[in-house]
């Protein structure tokens, strides 16, 4: 448009395209050459046609020409400019609206400048101003709200968990280093970090889909327990993370923990299921006594992990020592690790004997680790350790050909049971484990029993029936290990899976010295019969057990009644002399 006296705009002829090639720069460089007048009407189609809102002005800020895209973008109307009048003139007496706003963020431009403003309707224009030879300046002013909203959303998911909406660790962080500030003047806050008991059993029972309703069911509690000093992240899987700010005390701190805690436990309706999992946290004050976001978060970390460890539920406090056990934990679990390629697991072997006739028919595999340091150590001490860290298959190969290896050259073909982790029915490579042990060792199979727990098959049924089904080909023998531990393994397990069900010896504790308390134990024995299984019996502790035990049925016993677990070396001498023990 070309500005003039009066209130009316000059029309354009429809139908003239712009010439080709003209942009922004082109216009500045034709309104330097052209007069702005009506006479003028290629720069005006250009004018017309351009993409961008375009405005020149004289070397005293009088506008002269603007076209339709520029007065769009502030809302204004072709009676509203007028010639030989800057814009504050024209819109002195508008009130602050998207016009007021804009004119606003012009006045504030240099020459040459560029700004950005967000109108009263929410979208956000950037203006750029160049100079003209020979005096004055144009504008150009274009729309930038979807640029800026795509950046916005971006910076949002940058600083935001996209399940929970909850802040991420960049903005713990950051809230963290807000939290050291604040204790250098004195003020208290504290470090949580949160982890979710039994959430692992939602993703295997009802699929991750559900667990992620959960997780965000969990998000928005959290968020209804924040005060406003506070701040919870998500770390990752269902690790959170909190900063309670401005904490009077560490009693307060453990307050508001055990709060989130209760909340955190009460059940989840996610569809038809009704979910209950519970919440463990583990506290570092934020003192000024550590100076390292990481070493805080850290420290709090170690404390959930002692939460979790008595049980989870519980609100842990860091302690120096917890760090020191770590420590421990990570030069065990590198040891172990070098114990598994070298000679320091070792195997000691406890029989088992026949109930009635007192021969051994047979030898369990208990393995031993000869620690550098510690001494000999039992499985207790650190099978739970190969199997957080990953290593329990390479331990029980190395266990599964030691036995067999060992078992080959004993004097009588007695049998050797071996235990097997759930962890190792992970694949079929359980299946050529076994297959390969027997091969190197020349063991007959039928010698070979295998320990198993109903854990594996409550895990996965179907898949390790399966594998059970392929270790039996093979001519091996399985056994259940813990019968009366567990739920009834009748539901799911084929009769013609077991070969040996060894009923464990929490039951004969709870029998022994009650009147009718062997009855449980002949039911159980007689069951077993009842499916064609050979009952064993573990934990006889005392010869007064036995002679409870001679007429309950079981076939076998095992225990410290007949002996201890000996080394590799002594089974030779057990074999070659006992007659009965």
């Amino acid at each position: 448009m070309v500005v003039k006296s009066t209130a009316r705009r000059r029309k354009i002829a429809p139908g003239v395209p712009p010439p080709a090639g003209d942009d922004v720069a082109g216009l500045i460089a034709r309104a330097q050459t052209f007069s702005p007048a009506p006479a003028n009407p290629d720069l005006l189609a250009a004018m017309a046609g351009i993409a961008a809102g375009v405005c020149v002005y004289t070397a005293t800020g009088v506008v002269t020409l603007a076209n339709r895209r520029f007065l769009e973008a502030f809302g204004l109307t072709d009676d509203l400019v007028i010639q030989g009048a800057t814009w504050p003139e024209m819109m002195a007496d508008l009130p602050v609206t998207n016009t007021g706003l804009a004119l606003e963020a012009l006045t504030r431009l240099t020459c040459p400048g560029r700004t950005e403003q967000t109108l009263a309707d929410g979208r956000t224009l950037c203006i750029t101003r160049s100079p003209v030879e020979g005096g004055g300046w144009v504008d150009t002013v274009g729309d930038i709200t979807d640029e800026r909203s795509t950046l916005a959303a971006a910076a949002y998911r940058a600083r935001h968990d996209a399940l929970t909406g909850l802040p991420n660790r960049t903005v713990l962080m950051e809230r963290m280093q807000e939290a050291l500030r604040l204790a250098q003047r004195g003020e208290l806050s504290a470090a949580l970090c949160l982890d979710l008991d039994r959430f692992k059993a939602v993703n295997d029972r009802l699929g991750h889909a559900i667990g992620d309703k959960v997780l965000e069911a969990v998000g928005e509690r959290l968020r209804n327990q924040l005060r406003g000093t506070d701040t919870a992240a998500r770390l990752g899987g269902d690790e959170f993370a909190m900063i309670q700010g401005r904490i009077r005390s560490p009693r307060e701190a453990q307050t508001i923990a055990q709060r989130i805690v209760a909340d955190l436990s009460r059940p989840y309706q996610i569809g038809a299921h009704e979910i209950r999992i519970g919440a463990s946290v583990g506290i570092e004050m934020i003192d000024g006594s550590e100076l390292n976001p990481a070493n805080i978060l850290r420290n709090a970390d170690l404390a959930l992990y002692r939460a979790k460890s008595a049980g989870g539920g519980d609100v842990t406090f860091y302690e120096p020592a917890m760090q020191m056990r770590l420590d421990e934990r990570h030069r065990l679990e590198a040891q172990l690790r070098e114990a598994i390629r070298d000679d320091s697991l070792i195997l000691h072997y406890q029989p088992q004997v026949d109930l009635r006739s007192g021969q051994i028919l047979g030898f369990e595999a208990l393995v031993r680790w000869q620690h550098p340091t510690r001494g000999l150590l039992e499985p207790v001490e650190f099978i739970h350790v190969a199997e957080e860290i990953g290593v329990i298959r390479q331990l029980g190969v190395r266990v599964l050909d030691l036995a067999c290896l060992e078992a080959a050259g004993w004097s009588r073909p007695v049998s050797v049971s071996v235990n097997m982790s759930s962890s190792q029915f992970a694949d079929d490579g359980i299946v050529y484990d076994v297959a390969s042990a027997l091969q190197r060792s020349g063991l007959t199979p039928a010698r070979l029993i295998l320990e198993v727990t109903e854990s594996i098959l409550t895990s996965n049924s179907p898949a390790a029936l399966a594998l059970l089904g392929r270790l039996k080909a093979l001519g091996v023998r399985i056994s259940l290990d813990n019968l009366g531990v567990g739920p009834s393994f009748v539901s799911y397990a084929p009769r013609d899976v077991f070969d040996i069900v060894k009923i464990d010896q929490s039951i004969l504790a709870m029998s022994s010295g009650k009147p009718g308390g062997m009855d449980l134990i002949e039911a159980y024995a007689a069951f077993c019969q009842t499916l064609g299984m050979s009952p064993t019996i573990g934990g006889v502790e005392s010869l007064a057990q036995l002679a409870r035990l001679e007429p309950g049925g079981c076939e076998v016993g095992q225990g410290f009644a007949f002996a201890r677990p000996v080394p590799a070396n002594d089974v030779h001498q057990l074999l070659d002399s006992a007659t009965r023990l």
